[in-house]
């Protein structure tokens, strides 16, 4: 057998395409080979085994697993049937290729199942992290609720919503550290009122309109006009949410401002004016 012939037979054998006497004949000629020729051809087996192109570009299909291992449970009881009847034992190793049918067909199954299964993790994987990042929201949803109420993230994504923020007001109140946020309803006029870190001193905090030269809008009887009013739990919880009924008209120019109510000396000290 020439040389280019055992390599047509070497390419052939290891796509498992040879029949009987055609594997005979290419294990003799093998064996009869130099060997370094023997190299060349292991080489070429390897390059063609490797060769991944020559698979087809689809997914393993459902129950993949399955057929490949009853396929190799059969070929490995076939196997042993055969060489129970010839009253002799299969060698675990053939001089000429290295390994038997049973351990050729044992790593085939074993291929197609790894395949299966690294397929099945990368979904569950995918599954796995759709399922993180749902907890994910859903927790910082429900922390949302729980502090500010059931309607803080529907007023911090609508359009029709104008938020007003606080700032701290240095010069009449130093010390003060609290926030603050208004939701204002455009179209009815009325809103919601969020703060955090409000200290449980006993104040009343109020909520007054400022005119358009930073002065406290008072009615007629000299008192600050309140849009809002309330005072911080003593059990030192620092969120409050209000929600304002009336309607809250300001005109151009004119702001927003919580002032805190000392409740002995009633000293009126603006803490957040709007932006």
């Amino acid at each position: 057998m020439t040389t280019h012939e055992l390599l047509e037979l070497a390419a052939l054998d290891a796509l498992g395409l040879l029949d009987d006497d055609e594997r005979e004949a290419f294990d003799r000629a093998f064996r009869a080979a130099a060997p370094a020729l023997q190299a060349q051809v292991r080489r070429e087996q390897t390059r063609i085994a490797r060769d991944e192109s020559l698979l087809p570009p689809v997914d393993p299909p459902i129950g993949l697993k399955a057929r490949v291992l009853a396929a190799w449970r059969e070929a490995v009881e076939a196997m042993s049937l055969r060489g129970r009847r010839a009253g002799r034992f299969m060698p675990l190793l053939l001089p000429s290729r290295g390994v038997t049918p049973i351990w050729r067909a044992a790593a085939v199954g074993c291929a197609a199942a790894s395949i299966v299964l690294g397929f099945a993790t990368v979904m569950m994987k995918q599954q796995f992290n759709e399922l993180q990042s749902a907890k994910r929201d859903n927790a910082i949803a429900d922390d949302l609720r729980l502090k500010f109420g059931a309607t803080f993230e529907r007023n911090l994504f609508d359009t029709n919503v104008q938020k007003i923020a606080f700032v701290p007001l240095a010069q009449d109140a130093p010390d003060f550290r609290g926030d603050a946020v208004l939701f204002l309803d455009k179209t009815k006029q009325i809103g919601e009122l969020y703060c955090r870190q409000m200290p449980a001193d006993g104040r009343e905090f109020r909520l007054v309109v400022m005119d358009n030269k930073g002065n406290i809008v008072r009615n007629s009887a000299g008192e600050p006009a309140s849009v809002l009013s309330f005072t911080c739990p003593v059990d030192g919880g620092s969120y409050v949410h209000k929600r304002i009924e009336n309607q809250v008209n300001l005109q151009p120019g004119y702001g927003l401002a919580l002032i805190a109510i000392d409740p002995q000396s009633e000293k009126a000290t603006p803490v957040l004016r709007s932006l």
